[in-house]
């Protein structure tokens, strides 16, 4: 019998430590460059220590020592670098800035698959200017992000001052204070809503902000939103806390012009020793955030230092890992790139960043319409063409039977039904060369079944339906919308949608059971029916998997076979989005 880890704890082998040694680097050198100096803290701390900073969650990581003190094994970084600023670091000693890399640990639902250890690299900024305090750590983290490469980074920002405003102004109570806090935490807005429903003694325009600002989300506009509920709220201009927002959005301007940012109040259920500003960063193929921050002013008041600004975030080393790919031809392809910068010098002024387009396609699940529109790549149609040809040919014919797993398959066959339906010409131009086994070319003839090629379709659809699951979980609806809007599902649609699932559930998750054939079906029972009575249809329903695994949300549509076979993207009808019940 081979000795295991415990759950949720796991050995890291030479491969892949390396990996991680290599990120940590990047990340390292990063904080460095902006004078970010490095600080460790001890792994078991006094659990009254950190409690007299910020409330800290029950976990069973717990032990007393001889001296019948509580320790516990710290689950995160921020409350012990400021306990340690708050005993250590002088007045003449600051701005304090600190640069961590170091192991923490929470306990996580058993059946949730999580880990319970996991890698923060992070910063804390100590002792300076607030406001320029939040814009330099938000700055690093975007540098970061951009430095490491990591695939369609955003930012997303919310607060706590806009809440805390309006129940130090309108609560009937501490109690009820507390009772709306801790449910907002705990991201449990129904009962929320329950609550204030439940509070006659709440004005109507207090209880109203009550149920929406949790549920802000979305552009610059969000904040005159707030503003506008909290005015009606007769909450005083200064103490909204719109104003600094505003502050910020100037700032950071760049961000959000290009897309790279964007609000979502729902985020203020984090920690909650945050006083101000709170941030996240979240990555394309992820539905996690990968990296998470804020303002904690008050952290340092309650552990005497009071008046000292903080700000900081952390990243996290695990999710770093699943979005930042290997990287087999790197030193190839960079000494390639050296010996042609040395031919072309203007050349050096941008960096080398491949990528494969075919995995690119695979992981987005992108059909050719949709990447070139992504990509805005519409004059170079051809070349893209050429490529996927080639790829389909490559795989298609040298890669042996025996080697080829289900997976494979998958892919071999999606991409021929990909090249084909946009030029079969392709296709037939080297099927013609040499064997055409196993390529299906011919036009089809009366009695072949609607579906021409049905591996290669059920294969379209699917990737179809969770490229919508995907993108409902970075809350990009617009795209959605773009994507969507001819069945009738605009981005307003999406929102309303989406508005919906969060009241009930928490995140759309994005592992690989959420794209298995468990949350999708395909009812093939009206294909060979004549287009006239309502036939050349498959029945559709793709199931978004939820954090409680309820599996009561989901797309319903209609694909009209003929049409999509003849594009090469799948045409819908009948489409509708939600709950079952509905």
């Amino acid at each position: 019998m081979i000795a295991g880890t415990a759950r949720g704890f796991r050995d890291i082998l030479p491969k892949e430590a390396l990996a991680r040694e290599r990120i940590s680097a990047t990340v390292r050198d990063c904080f460095a460059e902006h004078g970010y100096l490095p600080v460790e803290t001890p792994l078991l701390e006094d659990r009254a220590a950190l409690e007299r900073g910020g409330r800290i969650k029950n976990t069973p990581f717990q032990l007393f020592d001889a001296d019948g003190n509580l320790l516990m094994l710290r689950p995160d970084l921020t409350l012990p670098v400021a306990r340690l600023v708050a005993g250590h670091v002088r007045a003449e000693e600051l701005p304090a800035r600190f640069r961590y890399n170091a192991p923490v640990v929470r306990e996580q639902q058993s059946l949730r698959g999580q880990p319970r250890q996991f890698t923060q690299l992070g910063v804390e900024l100590v002792g300076t200017d607030g406001a320029a305090a939040e814009v330099e750590v938000v700055r690093l983290l975007a540098e970061a992000l951009a430095t490491l490469e990591v695939p369609a980074w955003r930012l997303v920002f919310g607060s706590v001052t806009p809440l805390t405003a309006l129940l130090s102004n309108c609560s009937p109570s501490p109690e009820f204070s507390s009772q709306v806090l801790a449910l907002v935490h705990d991201s449990d807005l129904v009962s929320l809503d329950e609550l204030v429903d439940a509070t006659p003694a709440l004005k109507p325009s207090a209880a109203r902000a009550l149920h929406a600002v949790p549920r802000m989300h979305g552009s610059v506009e969000v904040v005159d939103a707030i503003d506008e509920l909290l005015a009606e709220a007769d909450v005083p201009p200064a103490e909204r806390g719109c104003a600094e927002l505003k502050a910020l959005v100037a700032e950071l301007s760049d961000l959000f012009e290009d897309g790279r940012a964007s609000f979502d109040f729902s985020i203020i259920n984090s920690f909650d020793y945050y006083t101000g500003i709170i941030f996240k960063g979240y990555a394309e193929g992820i539905a996690a955030s990968l990296a998470s921050g804020g303002r904690y002013d008050a952290v340092l008041a309650n552990l005497g230092r009071p008046g000292l600004a903080a700000c900081g975030f952390a990243l996290s080393l695990e999710r770093l890992q699943e979005v930042t790919w290997p990287k087999p031809l790197e030193e190839l392809l960079d000494a390639a790139f050296a010996e042609y910068c040395a031919k072309v010098p203007w050349a050096s002024d941008f960096a080398l960043s491949p990528k494969s387009v075919l995995r690119d396609m695979v992981e987005t699940a992108s059909d050719f319409k949709e990447y070139v529109g992504r990509y805005n790549i519409s004059r170079s149609e051809g070349t893209l063409l050429r490529y996927l040809s080639e790829a389909y040919r490559a795989l298609d014919r040298t890669v042996p039977a025996d080697k080829r797993d289900e997976r494979l398959e998958d892919i071999v066959r999606w991409l021929g039904f990909v090249v084909r339906s946009v030029d079969s010409s392709l296709v037939d131009e080297w099927s013609a060369a040499g064997s055409a086994e196993g390529v299906d070319v011919a036009p089809p003839e009366a009695t072949d079944e609607v579906v021409h090629d049905r591996r290669a379709l059920t294969l379209l659809v699917r990737n179809a339906l969770f490229a919508r699951v995907r993108l409902a979980a970075f809350g990009a609806t617009d795209e959605l919308g773009g994507l969507d809007g001819e069945w009738g599902w605009r981005k307003p649609v999406w929102d309303q949608a989406l508005a919906r699932f969060y009241e009930e559930h928490d995140e759309i998750v994005l592992d690989g059971d959420a794209r298995s054939s468990a949350y999708y079906s395909i009812d093939e029972s009206d294909e060979r029916r004549s287009r006239e009575d309502g036939g050349h249809v498959w029945h559709v329903h793709q199931v978004f998997r939820d954090s409680d695994d309820d599996r009561d949300f989901g797309i319903w549509a209609d694909v009209d076979l003929d049409a999509t076979q003849e594009e090469g993207a799948v045409v819908f009808s009948n489409y509708r989005v939600g709950f079952v019940d509905d």
